[in-house]
């Protein structure tokens, strides 16, 4: 029996018609689909396509520098030293490898807020400023001065010599644990850039995967995710329209939900208003695991940090991490972990999971697809 990695649906109304592709997300990630669009619109117009940048090399390589980084573990090992996954959800009665259907990010809710960068300080720009407001809102809520969660990451810097590496097709973006310390003592200069520098100093490591982490790095239970992933997605290509023979039309997309983390925080730019840029942040989380309004809580409390963290006095050196501490809310915030005793789902043996999806991915991409 074949296996159809690809499905295309072509449906013609009068006036009308609807192209619909099918492909598994472990095929393409967000930067992947401008690239997949661009070459379908080629073909419609018979032009001759170049050779793509092959996700198997892109593989091969990183399996290989890889094999030559002698400081990657140690990087990481160093950096989560005696840390634990800021947890969103109390699953003290759930699976770590519990089904996706069960407790999947099946809900949003969205905020939008106005961003300009920092006229006193250059490093201050919204896709700077998101970690470190998430990381004081993980510390507020939790009540913890040691915040680790996950965020999502391109290409490693050490595979940008492969042609048009950019323009692979596959998985290629991951997601890697930042750990933030917040002392309530530390200026609002110190913490972004304590942040910026631990970005930096993690590329030349970032092609070390979270599984590998988890298991040389830490002493994590193997078992372990990052509960809450922090993505800034600035996409160069409105993915809301399709160009296709001259025609634009609309492109819609139906991502299955799934619960890699307990919570996904998106921060997207928008339309300019004047000097400043408006953001859409937008949160997912599972109905199962959070009532929606605690998951509205927790975005106020995100654009806030947003907010506070670009007030004009938050450049002054006597700026402090303890102002934002301190203030009082209208209301008395929600306290992480949230416990919602769900209940413990059977699974297939792992094994057999891990083996099936690698006999797939053998087929698709080669031997070389092993790590």
């Amino acid at each position: 029996m074949m296996f159809c990695f690809v499905s295309y649906f072509l449906i013609v109304h009068p006036g009308r018609i609807r192209l619909t592709m099918r492909i598994s997300h472990t095929q393409y990630d967000g930067l992947s689909m401008p690239f997949i669009l661009k070459d379908l619109d080629a073909l419609y117009n018979g032009i001759v396509l170049a050779p793509p940048a092959r996700f198997s090399e892109y593989m091969g390589e990183s399996e290989r520098l890889l094999s030559q980084n002698k400081h990657a573990q140690q990087f990481w090992r160093q950096l989560l030293q005696g840390s634990q996954v800021t947890p969103i959800v109390a699953r003290s009665k759930l699976s770590s490898h519990s089904l996706q259907k069960d407790y999947p990010l099946d809900q949003t809710t969205i905020r939008t807020i106005r961003l300009s960068p920092s006229a006193s300080d250059a490093s201050t720009t919204p896709a700077t400023i998101t970690k470190p407001a998430w990381a004081l809102v993980l510390g507020r809520l939790s009540q913890h001065q040691d915040a680790v969660f996950g965020h999502l990451t391109n290409t490693p810097p050490s595979l940008v010599y492969l042609p048009a590496i950019h323009e692979v097709v596959g998985p290629c973006l991951q997601v890697l644990p930042v750990r933030v310390q917040l002392q309530p003592t530390t200026a609002r200069r110190e913490l972004l850039h304590a942040i910026q520098q631990q970005y930096i100093s993690a590329l030349p490591h970032s092609i070390l995967g979270f599984g590998e982490i988890i298991d040389h790095c830490t002493q994590w239970p193997p078992t372990t995710r990052l509960s809450s992933i922090l993505q800034y997605q600035n996409l160069h290509q409105d993915l809301d329209s399709v160009l296709l023979g001259g025609d634009t039309g609309s492109l819609e997309a139906y991502v299955p939900t799934s619960d890699a983390a307990d919570l996904r925080m998106m921060v997207t730019p928008r339309d300019n208003c004047g000097a400043e840029r408006l953001h859409e942040i937008k949160l997912s989380y599972g109905a199962a695991t959070m009532p929606s309004s605690i998951a509205d809580r927790i975005l106020d409390e995100s654009a806030d940090a947003i907010s506070f963290l670009q007030a004009p006095h938050a450049s002054d050196d006597g700026f402090r991490l303890h102002t934002y501490f301190d203030q009082t809310a209208p209301e008395s915030p929600p306290t992480l972990p949230i416990d919602r005793q769900l209940a413990e789902t059977d699974l297939p043996p792992c094994a057999a999971i891990i083996a099936a999806v690698k006999g797939i991915w053998e087929q698709a991409f080669g031997p070389q697809f092993h790590r």
